[in-house]
């Protein structure tokens, strides 16, 4: 049984793999039985306001419609079953029950159930049942008197308040409405001659009152008053006053402003003058920590490696500045100070124990969380920041005392040095310098450091063992996890999962991660790390072992549905086939592969889309790409700026134009760093590949180096259908400890001793040892 076990399971992989690619290609072209969905948001049984539930129906069925609270109990059967025609289809609630009775304040949502497809669908659009009315108070009053007489002094009432909750604000003079804001987080408004400011003088007795979103009216205010007054003045001192450039406010008018408002107004000044000079600034230190970090991989002597790693810490300070919103800049620094002082920790212990550094940069790949910056959203991997902190801090520890060890890298430090210098560069022209700057900040700086940090490790079998017992037990609970989530419908995060998950004929699972597809990805990478233990024959327990971990991560990684993890998992588990049994697989991986065109290309919702709709829009995006690096053919458009230079290619609108996207990290490279940058990162990935594959297998070092090339091809081909390779610390991982198992596998065999030739003994004396030799058998 342990003879047939690696073919059973490369077999079952291979073929299980096609299998989940064939059904998830055939369910993402199923069009959703209903589309273009409006929900209202907020609705209220006490105002009289009913909320808005619109959708179209792609083809007639019998349908009907229901409200449920969060515990899925119907509360409302808004439509009863009957047969609709397809179209629009356009319903109304109003917070109450079957009975009429108001609902409890909540969060409700529409189901849609269709008889004849025998299909459920929730919709993710909550609405939340809020009959609380708003309360509003009075905070002050601009003045006391107004006069509108269009002198520019004392023109308007500017009234101060404060709500509850979001609601909009009335102001009523003498019982009358007279302003009502359109904004729900207004603190203040005005009244004057243009908003309904009466032009009778007198005192006015106002009051002001609230509605909420789901249209519930709070109480007024107790009066306050106001007089107004008017100013007769001679047509020619209006003409007069017209003609001058601007009035001269009068002694303790409100246009003299108090000494505070006057520091904010010159302290907004400043820092809007100031803006521009720390984008210049922002330009200018990315190519200076990516000069740092080229310095530190290259350089040969510890003071210039010193120096290096200055500037690339000095430039990823400046960065974070640029990056950080205006108004928590004090906070964000005082938490990077908290930050430094963890991370001296961390290098403390690093000290101590080296291999932490993987152990806990392993740990710490699921934990993406999501950060705003500006109108930007990046799901990025802040535990792991605080792990590089402390790596670097090591880094220069080690340095200071003498540590004069250079170029760890081997044949890496030349490749990476020169993609990561010149990725750097390109922030200096990029067409999106906020974008540029958070890749440079957020991957390519830290995590290089990393690699080079994890290529410093001593070579300790026991460490590597564990962390393969990491990552496979890793494997093991996300698979459980995910699961879990299919079983029970029930997603952690990432509302874009849950609203595709609404419509779509499947259900994704995303486990503990942000994104399904890199959820499917780490299993991929688990999934082949145990098999070439399961392969090159290991001992018997870790055969075990590694098996049932594959089992259970494979199971986990069907529920991802994600399509470029089958890929990458089928080409890994071909190159762990081939390094065992070498030509014997070929005719294996050639039947597989005809097996899953034909079968792809035999189903009609294939057959019957083009290839952009087929891929899901990557061919598209794919031919862009290469027409934006056509353009751009030396220098590109700067990292981070390929949203910006695809929008305008296609007018495409927005700020984060979603659509823009892109999906080939080989076509990014290009068009962001240009025909420099490519040729860079392909001799990065050829020395890499060349590194990994040259071991032999049978030796711990060999697999553990195989391990790492077939883990390295199975990212690469995962990027080429979901742009994540520069994200992803593992690719980052297998940099820095490739040439540290390199470097075992060459002492490996330099210790292993070498067979002694046989002396040749003379024709005389070794007859009768012959003859002596056929006597003994005879």
């Amino acid at each position: 049984m342990a003879r047939f076990l690696p073919v059973v399971l490369v077999v079952a992989l291979l073929g299980g793999s096609a299998a989940a690619f064939a059904v998830t290609e055939r369910l993402k072209l199923e069009r959703s039985s209903i589309f273009a969905t409006s929900v209202g948001k907020v609705v209220s049984s006490a105002s009289g306001r009913r909320v808005k539930i619109d959708f179209r129906l792609r083809k007639a069925d019998d349908l009907s419609v229901a409200i449920v609270d969060s515990s899925d109990h119907v509360v409302r059967a808004l439509v009863p079953s009957h047969h609709v025609r397809p179209g629009p289809q356009q319903l109304k609630w109003n917070g109450r029950d079957d009975s009429g009775s108001p609902v409890p304040d909540g969060t409700y949502k529409p189901r849609v159930h269709l008889a004849g497809e025998h299909r459920t669908i929730l919709l993710p659009n909550s609405i939340l049942v809020d009959t609380k009315v708003p309360h509003i108070s009075l905070v002050r009053t601009s003045l006391q008197i107004v006069s509108p007489d269009g002198d520019a002094v004392h023109d308007y009432l500017t009234v101060f308040f404060h709500t509850s909750e979001p609601a909009r604000a009335v102001l009523y003079a003498n019982g009358r409405k007279v302003v009502k804001l359109k904004s729900f987080t207004a603190h203040s408004l005005k009244w004057g001659q243009r908003n309904g400011m009466p032009t009778k003088p007198g005192v006015y007795r106002l009051r002001l009152g609230a509605y909420d979103e789901a249209g519930n009216l709070g109480p007024r205010t107790r009066v306050f008053t106001v007089g107004i007054r008017y100013i007769e003045l001679g047509r020619h001192v209006i003409a007069r006053a017209r003609q001058q450039p601007a009035a001269r406010p009068r002694r303790g008018s409100s246009r003299e402003l108090p000494p505070r408002r006057l520091r904010a107004r010159s302290h907004r000044t400043c820092l809007g003058r100031g803006e521009p000079v720390i984008a210049e600034l922002a330009r200018v230190a990315g190519p200076v920590a990516a000069a740092g970090l080229a310095t530190l991989f290259v350089a040969p002597r510890r003071e210039l490696r010193l120096a290096g790693l200055a500037a690339w810490a000095l430039g990823c300070a400046v960065l974070a500045y640029y990056l950080a919103p205006h108004g928590h800049r004090p906070l964000l620094a005082a938490a990077a100070v908290g930050g430094l002082a963890l991370a001296a920790a961390g290098a403390y212990l690093l000290l101590r124990w080296p291999w932490l550094l993987a152990l806990a940069a392993l740990a710490c790949v699921p934990a993406r969380i999501q950060v705003t910056v500006g109108s930007t959203q990046a799901s990025l991997l802040v535990p792991m920041y605080g792990v590089v902190a402390a790596a670097a801090l090591a880094f220069a520890w080690q340095l200071a005392k003498g540590d004069d060890r250079a170029r760890e890298l081997g044949p890496l430090t030349l490749p990476l040095a020169g993609f990561v210098f010149w990725s750097g560069i390109t922030l200096a022209w990029s067409q999106d310098l906020r974008q540029g700057a958070i890749e440079l900040l957020a991957f390519y700086l830290p995590f290089a450091l990393l690699a080079v940090a994890l290529a410093r490790l001593p070579w300790r079998p026991e460490w590597l063992g564990a962390t393969w017992v990491l990552l496979a037990g890793m494997a093991v609970v996300f698979a459980i996890v995910g699961i879990y989530q299919y079983q029970t419908r029930d997603i952690f995060w990432n509302p874009k999962v849950l609203v595709g998950n609404a419509y779509a004929p499947f259900y994704r699972v995303n486990s503990v991660f942000w994104d399904p597809s890199i959820y499917g990805r780490f299993l991929v990478v688990a999934i082949l790390a145990s098999l070439v233990l399961v392969v090159h024959g290991a001992a018997r327990r870790i055969v075990v072992a590694a098996s049932a971990a594959i089992v259970v991560s494979w199971v986990g990684l069907v529920f991802s549905f994600s399509q470029s993890s089958f890929v990458a998992l089928a080409v890994g588990v071909g190159i762990v086939a081939w390094s065992a049994w070498g030509r014997k697989t070929l005719a294996l991986l050639g039947v597989i592969a005809l097996v899953v065109l034909v079968a792809a290309l035999a189903m009609p919702s294939v057959r019957h889309h083009s290839l952009n709709s087929a891929s899901g829009g990557r061919f598209k995006l794919v031919k862009n790409g290469l027409a934006i690096a056509a353009h751009h053919p030396v220098q590109g458009v700067g990292i981070g700026g390929f949203k910006k230079a695809y929008a305008a290619r296609t007018g495409l609108k927005g700020k984060e134009p979603k659509a823009a996207a892109s999906h080939d990290t080989p076509v990014t490279v290009t068009a962001e760093t240009g025909i420099v940058g490519l040729v860079l990162f392909a001799w990065l990935l050829v020395a890499a590949f060349l590194l990994a594959f040259r071991g032999v297998a049978s030796s711990f070092a060999g697999q553990v180096s195989l391990i790492l090339g077939v883990v390295l091809a199975a990212i690469g081909v995962h990027s080429l259908f979901y742009n994540a390779f520069f994200e992803d610390p593992v690719a980052w991982g297998v940099f820095g400890l490739a040439p540290l198992a390199a470097a075992a596998l060459v002492r490996e065999r330099v210790s292993e001793p070498r067979p002694r030739a046989a002396a040749p003994q003379p024709a005389v004396a070794a007859a009768p040892q012959a003859g002596r030799s056929r006597a003994e058998a005879g």
